[in-house]
């Protein structure tokens, strides 16, 4: 299974509303104002991603809706998992996500507590250990992965590697290509 994301679809995902992305590239970075949704965004893709990680692995048994019920409740913080869908939303939240040719998805409504309502997911899980890092927590590393993912290059040459899109979200993708 693919570690690059492909493409990411979410309706009615909390602050977010509705996203849709298929552009992305190996370094995205999101940039916006202050409560668009940029680390919500995130913590959507990482919950996914780390749960498909997690799910088969070595003597875990539990079935892939309790390890992603699980893993949002834990990265959001929330008391009921129906707390993340939007407010205002009269359906419920879907969120769709790409991996190369492996396609996840999962549902829930503002009534559910504690499990997802419906999921499809692959039969095996995914290789690799996927970590969440706050947005201070980078621009405090921030010369640390300048340096692993630039080497030589200076600054200036970086910032010519971006392609800029707005999303319909309010924020800024910007997309390191290498």
């Amino acid at each position: 299974m693919s570690c690059k994301i492909d493409a990411a679809c979410m309706k009615n995902y909390g602050i977010l509303g509705d996203f849709q992305c298929d552009q992305f590239s190996n370094i995205n970075l999101i940039i916006g104002e202050n409560g668009t949704g940029k680390t919500y965004l995130l913590k959507s893709l990482y919950s996914m991603i780390r749960s498909l990680e997690e799910y088969k692995r070595g003597d875990n048994i539990k079935p892939f809706i309790d390890v992603l019920s699980e893993k949002l409740r834990w990265t959001f913080q929330v008391d009921k998992l129906g707390d993340m869908v939007t407010r205002s939303a009269s359906e419920s939240l879907k969120f769709d996500l790409k991996l190369g040719d492996v396609m996840a998805n999962y549902q829930l409504t503002q009534s559910a507590s504690n499990k997802v309502g419906a999921a499809i997911y692959p039969d095996t899980g995914k290789a690799g250990n996927s970590i969440f890092i706050p947005a201070k927590e980078v621009l405090s590393l921030f010369s640390i992965i300048f340096y692993f993912y630039t080497g030589e290059r200076s600054i200036v040459s970086l910032f010519d590697h971006f392609k800029i899109q707005r999303n319909r979200s309010g924020f800024w993708i910007r997309r390191y290509v290498l």
